[in-house]
Parts: C-alpha cells; structure tokens; sequence
C-alpha cells in the first residue's frame, strides 16, 4: 500500500507533463480573447502590468521623497511616509490581478482615482505648498497606465470613451481617507468578470498566469520588504517621539528642576555673553594695536625704498651716460676704420686701372708696329715678284 500512495502523485505528474505537451496553451485569457485588442498575448500584457506597476511605484516614492527632503513640516513628512505605505500596496494589488485586462484596469482605474483624490478629493490639501508636486506625479502614473492600456485596442492607444468610461467610474468610487480606503474595478458588475475559461488548455494557461503573478509578487515583496519596515520605522519614530517630548516638558514644568534648569541656563548665557563682550574688547583692542603697528612699518618700509629708488635713478642714469659714450666712441672708431678703407679701395682700384690702361697702350702700340712691319713687308714682296720686273 505505501507503493501506491507514492505512485499516485507521480502518475498525476506524468499526466500533467503529457497534457502539456500534446495540448497547445492559448497565448491569450479568455477576457482578451473577447475584446478586439492587439497581438498582444495574455504572458505580455501581464508582463507590462507589472512593470508598470513598478514605475508608478517609484515615482510614489520619488514624489513622496521630494516633498518630505523640501518641507520643514513634521506633519508632512509623516503624510509622505503614510502616502508611499498606502499607495504603493495599492499599486501592487491592482497590478497583479489574475486575469491581465483586469489587471489593466484596475491599476489605469486607480491612477485615476489616486488623481482625483490629491486634486479635489480628501487628499486636495495633504502637503500644502507641495500639493503641485503630487499632482504631477498623480498626472505621471496616469500615462503610464494608460500606455499600458493602450496595447488592449488596435490603434496601440486607449480609445476616448475607454478613457471617458473609466474616469465617470473613479469619479463615482473616490479614494476615501487619509489613509486610502478604494474600491477596486472587481468590487462592481463589469462584464469582462463574468468570462472565465472552459476549455482544459485555458485553464493551464489560466494557472501558467497565476504563477508568473506569484512570481511578480515576491519580485515586489524583494523589492520592497525593506523599504516598508524603514518607513514604518520612521513613522513610528515621527509619530512617537513629539508626544513623548511634549509629557517630559510637561513633566519638568511641573517641578523645581525645570525652573533650576533654567535658573542654569540663564545665568549660563548671562556669562556667555559677558565672556563674548570681554573677548571681543580685547580683539578689538589687539587688531587697533596691530594696525598701528603695520601702519609705522609702512612707513619706515616706504621710506628705504624711496631712498633706495633715488640712489638706483642715480646709478641708471651713470650707467646710461657712460653707456651713450662708450657706443660714441665706438662708432667714431668704426666710421674712421671704414673710411680709411675706403681710401686703400680707391688707390688700390687706381693703380689696378693704372695698369691696365698702360699694358692696354702697349699692346696697342704693338698691334701698330707689327701691322706696319707686316704691310711694309708684303708692299716689298709685291714690287719684288718676277710678273712685276718683266712688265
């Protein structure tokens, strides 16, 4: 008998892998399959729900965070902490529906209503001067959820009376209280709640979603666990420690040790100020002190160098005078030097065209002479030739 009970849960299992395997699981829930969407699956837009959950989550916490890092007011630090312990479980909830449009809608439904709430609902006032900084992060997760909603029609865009329909229901169901009592999109009679699956492969697709939605939620439960429990634990010191403030001052008021106390701390200031006035006094006549003196060496300093200018004026100008003489005297030397050369350049080219001139007449004179000799001996030669005698 041990056998068999031990071999019924693993029949079942191989049942369960069989059926998975021969058995194609639909891509889309059976409230997807109803409404004329995208080719968006069922997996995907549960997928994006979640993200979206994610992002509007931060941007809670990313607002609450701006208002309690700009106000001054410990009443509204502690609206912030309330704020992001309230909204964002909120968030989470609608985000995580079973069936993904349901999911959609609620969590496009909640933006909605979490706008109406700090616009003119309870919540108009909340953080006073930073009521604008809620309303914008009001206005930002409302986009963000309409985008999602945007991959249920075939334009990838909400239509106007999705949106229309939607906003008269969150104006009809507002956020009640600080503390954010809502109504959800499952608490009314919509007709997408009323489609469930028939078929065996819906249903495995159906529990396939209800786990990637157990999944999702310890995905936010790492993600936000401890971020809860430092939020509690701030609220609770915000909310704890004024009142006991207040009953210890009420406490001391009520005896002889507040008055000593501040018998104390009077007299203690008294002093202090005494002490201020006395420290100040003896500053105030050390800075005169140290003036004066800086003054007198400022003279004498102005003094050694006016002296030391006149007699560095003084040695300049020698210098420049000796200087001019010396470059006079240099320059005369050189003017000299050049024109005695100039002098040795001229003789030198007289006698070299001295020369030329009487070695050009001597060889002139030669040319004459030997032309001469040459015409006289070759007029003899003509007179002395044998035609000439016979004639």
């Amino acid at each position: 008998m041990p056998h068999v009970h031990v071999a019924r849960p693993v029949l079942a299992a191989a049942c369960l892998m069989l059926l998975g395997g021969c058995l194609r699981v639909p891509q889309e829930s059976a409230s997807l399959s109803a409404m004329d969407a995208t080719e968006v699956t069922a997996g995907e837009l549960q997928m994006r729900v979640y993200e979206a959950g994610r992002r509007i989550s931060y941007v809670i916490e990313h607002s609450a965070d701006s208002i309690a890092a700009r106000s001054a007011d410990s009443g509204v630090r502690r609206l912030t902490l309330r704020w992001k312990l309230a909204a964002i479980p909120l968030v989470e909830e609608a985000s995580l529906r079973s069936d993904p449009v349901v999911a959609v809608a609620d969590l496009w439904a909640l933006t909605m209503q979490l706008s109406d709430f700090v616009r003119r609902g309870d919540g108009r006032a909340v953080f006073g001067e930073y009521q604008p900084l809620a309303i914008a992060a009001c206005d930002s997760i409302e986009r963000i959820a309409a985008e999602v909603a945007g991959r249920l029609r075939p334009g990838g865009r909400p239509t106007a009376k999705d949106e229309q329909n939607l906003r008269a229901w969150a104006e009809q169901h507002p956020i009640q209280g600080r503390g954010l009592a809502r109504q959800s999109i499952l608490s009314t009679d919509w007709r997408v709640l009323s489609i469930t699956e028939t078929s065996l492969t819906g249903t495995v697709a159906s529990i396939q979603r209800s786990l990637a939605g157990v999944t999702n939620r310890m995905g936010y439960m790492n993600e936000g666990i401890f971020k809860r429990v430092t939020w509690q634990t701030e609220l609770a010191a915000l909310e704890l420690i004024p009142p006991l403030v207040e009953q210890t001052q009420a406490a001391l008021l009520g005896g002889k040790l507040f008055d000593a106390i501040t018998d104390q701390r009077v007299a203690s200031f008294a002093a202090l100020a005494m002490e201020r006035e006395a420290v100040l006094g003896s500053f105030r006549g050390e800075r005169v002190a140290v003036l004066e003196a800086m003054r007198a060496e400022r003279g004498v300093v102005l003094e050694a160098l006016r002296s030391e200018r006149g007699i560095v004026l003084e040695a300049l100008h020698g210098e420049r005078v000796a200087t001019l003489e010396a470059l006079t005297n240099e320059r005369i030397a050189t003017l000299a030097t050049a024109d005695s050369m100039m002098q040795r350049s001229i003789d030198h080219a007289g006698a070299v065209a001295g020369r030329l001139l009487f070695w050009t007449f001597v060889g002139l004179t030669t040319m004459v002479v030997a032309g001469g000799l040459v015409a006289t001996l070759a007029i003899r030669a003509w007179r002395t030739a044998p035609g000439r005698q016979r004639a």
